[in-house]
């Protein structure tokens, strides 16, 4: 009876240092397409928040009046949303659902950032609202005397 025994071959260390150089170089490719991908789905994300904030704020004829259709007067702040604050006869909140918290309770974007609002109140008709997402570097300049335009 005759045996024959296969020789076992293995990977050289050549052979996987190109097999990693090729990995590398596709995840060198790859990699800047799937961070911009994750970041346009955080504005996207974003920008939905904001929308449906102001929605819950000044109400929408589709699904009804509204913060301010409810209670009469504006949020003290994005809280007064999701929680009816003392003595806001007419609340029939929450006015937002599966919003993001931080620790404290407080309303935070994608970025894990706190929601900025700002309220400027004029003569009748002539109040500003501005929702402000700090955005992915974390840093903004807004004053509650002077809004972003882009963010009115």
């Amino acid at each position: 009876m005759k045996t024959f025994l296969r020789q076992a071959r293995g990977f050289s260390l050549i052979e996987m240092v190109r097999a990693l150089a090729v990995l590398a170089a596709v995840v060198a490719f790859l990699a800047p397409a799937m961070l911009s991908s994750v970041n346009s789905s955080r504005e996207d994300a974003t920008l939905a928040d904001m929308a449906r904030m102001y929605d819950a704020i000044l109400g929408d004829p589709r699904t009804g009046f509204g913060y301010v259709g409810d209670v009469g007067t504006y949020p003290t702040s994005l809280g007064d949303l999701l929680v009816a604050p003392v003595g806001a006869l007419g609340w029939k909140g929450p006015y937002i659902d599966n919003a993001r918290l931080d620790a404290n309770g407080k309303l935070i974007d994608p970025y894990g950032q706190l929601y900025e609002y700002y309220l400027v109140s004029g003569v009748a008709g002539s109040d500003q609202l501005a929702i402000i997402s700090r955005g992915a570097d974390g840093l903004s300049t807004n004053t509650a005397a002077d809004p972003n335009i882009a963010a009115n």
